[in-house]
């Protein structure tokens, strides 16, 4: 399953939203966890360039922290103004050097709700830092758990490509899933069609043979 499709139920449910007026934000925030070196960090930038393309969020470059260096509320503020329409990425939110008052500054912002916010770490020790020093706050994030394990030169080559570059390879994706889907769908039409040839066909035959054996239809 591909990065588009992880988020797409999300990315669909953001404009439903928004068509209706409500705001988007809410259902965006995702926390996104798994072991060490399993691409936590792609998938949060991948997710970040996905909402901008949709038109979801400001067409801006993201704005990541590294949690284990996050040591002040105001630093995670600032860092928010700067996100401010677009996505805030906290890299290792359970590596904090001051998760209470970490933690209320993110129930802060999300009260604010003028950025999304992405957070990524081990899976049992986020979600006890979200537990412990940002309860209020857990139930506002989706989670993904990383199934996926990408491999050092994968997370080398998504370095090395420019958003350009992950942008088209992301749209010639979408192209052919939606090609495979279109053709899918005539396949089904084809097979509905051709089962309703056959039914009209046979009902007059079998009338046929039940009046030859004198049978009641």
């Amino acid at each position: 399953m591909s990065l588009t499709d992880t988020f797409e139920k999300t990315i669909e449910q953001a404009a439903q939203r928004q068509k209706l007026g409500m705001d988007a934000f809410p259902s965006l925030h995702r926390m996104i966890v798994g072991p060490p070196r399993s691409g936590k960090t792609v998938m949060a930038r991948e997710y970040a360039e996905i909402l901008a393309e949709e038109g979801i969020i400001a067409d801006k470059p993201a704005i990541r922290l590294d949690g284990s260096r996050l040591d002040n509320a105001q630093n995670l503020m600032d860092a928010a103004a700067q996100a401010k329409g677009g996505v805030l990425i906290i890299d290792e939110i359970d590596h904090v050097r001051t998760p209470d008052a970490i933690g209320r500054a993110l129930v802060e912002l999300l009260d604010k709700g003028e950025c999304v916010i992405v957070m990524t770490g081990y899976a049992d020790t986020t979600e006890k830092f979200m537990r412990e020093h940002a309860a209020r706050a857990q139930t506002l994030f989706t989670l993904t758990k990383n199934e996926r394990s990408f491999t050092k030169s994968e997370c080398t080559e998504y370095d090395m490509t420019s958003p350009a570059e992950r942008k088209a390879a992301r749209m010639r994706a979408r192209q052919k899933k939606k090609e495979r889907e279109e053709r899918l769908a005539k396949e089904r039409l084809l097979e509905n069609l051709s089962d309703v040839t056959l039914r009209r066909d046979i009902k007059p035959m079998r009338r046929l043979n039940i009046m030859k054996k004198g049978l009641p239809p």
